[in-house]
């Protein structure tokens, strides 16, 4: 069983940003949300390297939340063989 807090210690919000295909290069970019269908405003999504925001929808939250967000939106598909959490 993974420890949580350790895995929060470990792995940013950027980096799951970055391994999914977001357009995050560095703590407080921000984005077009990848959560909501129709978004069309590049600073409507910011993400940190310990929490993420949603302006649109209110939603935000650690790296395992913006993890959770990202697998079940239906706008986001993940390259094929990129892990979020597999080692580089």
């Amino acid at each position: 069983m993974h420890d949580l807090s350790l895995i929060k210690q470990r792995i940013s919000c950027v980096d799951v940003a970055q391994r999914c295909g977001l357009p995050i290069q560095r703590s407080g970019d921000r984005c077009v949300s990848p959560l909501r269908a129709g978004a069309t405003n590049k600073s409507s999504f910011t993400v940190t390297d310990d929490f993420y925001y949603d302006f649109g929808s209110g939603s935000g939250g650690d790296c395992i939340d913006l993890l959770a967000e990202l697998n079940t939106a239906a706008t986001v598909v993940l390259p094929s063989g990129n892990s979020p959490l597999s080692p580089e």
